[in-house]
């Protein structure tokens, strides 16, 4: 589970600032969240961070447990919860973004100096077989005389069609397979794409299916429902790993042929027989790249889910400002941002009630004080959404004074 780490990060401040859920955090929480994105890429659990208050507390710098728990729902929106090897973990986008990037970075240079000693190795092997090439040739030689007498005698020798078995030797032309779709189709259709080689061995599968029939061997199944989660990735991950569209292409044509068309029925088998096949067409054989762990899977989901919900987000703002010019984004024009608004007299939040605890579209709703200055009682009450408002009780105590016993109430400075 755990991943390389880095010997330093790229922190982008502008864009760390210039997040709405960042802006809208106190000073303290802002420094925390800012210490848990940073760790999350050194901790034991990295990219990951535990989902334990005990822990993090102390990753993220919190004076206490207590104080932790007093900001954690504020400094945590961001993350999402996700289970890694059984474990509840907490993940974050821009982090698993910037992590995955750099796996991919330290794949990319060990599979280069992998590449280079297979390489140095190959040239070696290659210089032990020429003795080995030459007597393969004389044998080559030796069966095609033979065939030229048994024609001049009136009795061809029949022939299989397809590619080398263990009793021909090999040469270095590539096998033609049985009558079945020709490469052209493949590369008329999507060319160097994986769809393409999903239609192509689709092709293959109807096409010898009647000859699956009359020798009773089992029936291919045609392309499934769900091929893009199946047969896409497959080829995918061929491509992925170093062979070329067109290696690929040899592969499908190889794996209908007689020697491996009954063991043919999904591009699964392809991926398994890899090195077999590539061995036979004398196409160099790379290693796998290894698949993606169902804890992988889930975070990609997650990732591709906030993404999207990121973008209609975005959509829905439709760019609208807050008029107190500050930059902020609202959700309609003409409103203020909450940012703005605490600042006028006698506002203060509370947690909107909408949400449950710890939901992540948890967020304040902004309120004011029953207004002082004109006669209210200065408390947190009536939940009075503009300021120089009364609440209910102090309405009805206002209404019930005549005018001189108002302006008694207020000091003389206004007038009901």
């Amino acid at each position: 589970m755990t991943t390389p780490s880095p010997e330093y990060i790229c922190w982008h401040e502008n864009e760390f600032m210039a997040d709405r859920a960042v802006v809208r955090m106190q000073p303290h929480q802002r420094l925390m969240y800012r210490a848990l994105c940073q760790v999350a890429r050194y901790c034991e659990t990295r990219p990951y961070l535990p989902d334990d208050d005990n822990e993090l507390y102390i990753l993220a710098d919190a004076d206490s447990i207590d104080h932790w728990k007093a900001n954690r729902d504020a400094v945590l929106v961001k993350f999402q919860k996700v289970t890694v090897d059984g474990k509840s973990m907490l993940a974050h986008k821009r982090v698993s973004a910037d992590a995955a990037k750099y796996e991919e970075w330290v794949a990319q240079k060990r599979g280069a100096g992998k590449a280079s000693a297979d390489s140095r190795r190959q040239r070696a092997l290659d210089g032990r077989s020429t003795g080995a090439q030459q007597s393969s040739e004389s044998t080559e030689s030796c069966e095609k005389v033979k065939s030229n007498a048994v024609l001049q005698n009136g009795e061809p020798e029949p022939t299989t069609v397809g590619l080398n078995t263990t009793s021909q030797p090999q040469n270095d032309k590539t096998p033609e397979p049985t009558p079945l779709p020709s490469v052209k189709d493949v590369v008329e259709d999507i060319g160097g794409h994986p769809i393409a080689l999903c239609n192509f061995f689709e092709k293959h599968i109807l096409a010898s299916n009647e000859g699956r029939k009359n020798r009773g061997k089992k029936v291919a199944a045609p392309r499934p429902a769900n091929w893009r989660n199946t047969w896409e990735p497959d080829f995918q991950r061929l491509m992925d790993s170093g062979y070329t569209f067109s290696d690929l292409v040899k592969m499908i044509n190889y794996s209908f042929g007689p020697r491996w068309v009954d063991f043919t029925f999904r591009p699964l088998n392809i991926v398994n027989n890899h090195d077999k096949l590539a061995a036979d067409l004398k196409i160099p054989v790379h290693e796998l790249v290894p698949t993606k762990s169902a804890a992988e899977k889930r975070a990609d989901a997650a990732r591709r889910r906030n993404e999207k919900e990121a973008e209609e987000w975005i959509d829905y703002l439709d760019h609208h400002l807050c008029i107190e010019g500050c930059g902020t984004g609202v959700e309609k024009e003409g409103r203020v941002c909450m940012n703005c608004q605490m600042k006028w007299p006698g506002a203060y939040k509370v947690w909107d009630t909408r949400f449950k605890e710890g939901d992540r579209r948890r967020t304040y709703e902004i309120f004011f004080v029953c207004d002082p200055d004109a006669g209210g009682c200065g408390k947190e009450v009536g939940r009075l959404t503009t300021p120089h408002q009364l609440c209910p009780i102090c309405a009805q105590n206002r209404q019930a004074v005549g005018p001189a016993g108002f302006a008694a109430m207020t000091g003389g400075t206004r007038v009901q």
